[in-house]
């Protein structure tokens, strides 16, 4: 009797499910991460924008013209 090495369609299937669950789950947290980061650097534009505005308006004695 001849011994067969490799694997069973069984196990392949096994295999590429685990992978796919792993791969789903993991892109789900970085596409978490991706948009907190987005936002905070959202936040951050919006908190350098609103000191440009206050420099501005110390400078000038006005606030800037909206075109």
């Amino acid at each position: 009797m001849m011994k067969r090495s490799g694997f069973t369609l069984v196990e392949m299937a096994m295999v590429l499910i685990i992978m796919g669950i792993i791969l789903g789950s993991s892109s789900k947290i970085f596409t978490t991460l991706s948009k907190n980061s987005k936002i905070q650097e959202s936040k951050e534009l919006l908190k350098q924008i609103s000191l440009d505005i206050i420099g501005f308006s110390k400078t000038f004695s006005r606030l800037p013209k909206i075109e």
